[in-house]
């Protein structure tokens, strides 16, 4: 495992920082800023007792202030953070299982609604959750499939695609494009009641709205496209468009990243001692 520069004990002394309220924005700071040279810190995260408990407690303490539309900047800055520490968990193949299974992933669907009145604020909270949900739906978009469908994250989407612009619309076009084209997708989105007829009409919506010059929107309406010729295929009955989408874009399977998947000798040692709390051999 590379540390890149950092040693064992100042990487768990800022874990250790998360566990507790007074000293865990600053620790997120930290941390994010470790996270370009530590490999698999998302399984370090995940594995160390209280973290992702203690990140998780920021996000639900907020959430009636985000809800009511009081978030200030700093607030912002700070769940914004915490979001991504739980995209870099959501990342690593070796946690990414375990936080798909929890009740995690459902916690942040607030962050994907459409706010009454959309504020810079409420765009910035809501590109780092789809970021996250983005990072969990990979390598194993099947898994997320059905979590997707069976959470009801899908309608969220739908949302998200007629009312928005920009990254989020991009974002949420992408995530849905994950899901479409995963090996149950299809299936999942024709055994859906009435899912695939909105989730069509959203993308038209979109596409007739979509005339901002700017490359994120350019990259958004490409994505729009390609979503949109495949509904309209399935609806029309026609898997021609389907079987396009699926060999331009196939599935990866846990299978295929088994080299990404498999934690090496130094990060196993450091969450035993993580576990432990005696870093001392490391």
């Amino acid at each position: 495992m590379s540390l890149g520069g950092y040693n064992s004990q100042e990487v768990v002394a800022e874990i250790k920082k998360l566990l507790s309220a007074d000293t865990r924005g600053p620790a997120v700071q930290k941390v994010l800023a470790m996270s370009s040279s530590i490999s698999n810190l998302g399984a370090i995260l995940w594995h160390a007792p209280g973290v992702a408990l203690g990140l998780l407690q920021d996000i639900v303490t907020v959430l009636p202030i985000y809800e009511a539309g009081l978030m200030t900047k700093p607030n912002v800055d700070r769940i914004t953070a915490t979001l991504y520490l739980f995209t870099i968990i959501a990342s690593d193949p070796l946690s990414q299982s375990h936080l798909l299974a929890s009740h995690i992933p459902a916690t942040l669907f607030p962050f994907l609604s459409v706010a009454s009145e959309t504020t810079e604020e409420t765009v910035v909270l809501t590109v780092a959750a789809l970021s996250f949900f983005i990072s969990l739906a990979n390598p194993d978009p099947a898994s997320f499939a059905e979590f997707a469908f069976g959470a009801n994250l899908m309608s969220f989407l739908v949302t998200l695609i007629e009312q928005h612009s920009g990254a989020v619309l991009q974002l949420a076009c992408l995530l849905t494009r994950t899901v479409a084209t995963s090996t149950n997708g299809p299936a999942l989105m024709m055994e859906s009641e009435g899912m695939l007829e909105s989730l069509t009409k959203a993308i038209d919506m979109a596409t007739a709205r979509a005339v901002l010059p700017s490359t994120k929107q350019a990259v958004a309406e490409a994505d729009l496209a390609s979503v949109a010729a495949m509904w309209h295929g399935m609806l029309a009955g026609s898997t021609g468009a389907l079987k396009k989408t699926m060999i331009d874009h196939p599935p990866r399977s846990l299978l295929q990243a088994d080299a990404n998947q498999r934690a090496d000798e130094g990060t196993k040692r450091l969450i035993r001692a993580i576990i432990r709390g005696d870093v001392s051999g490391i």
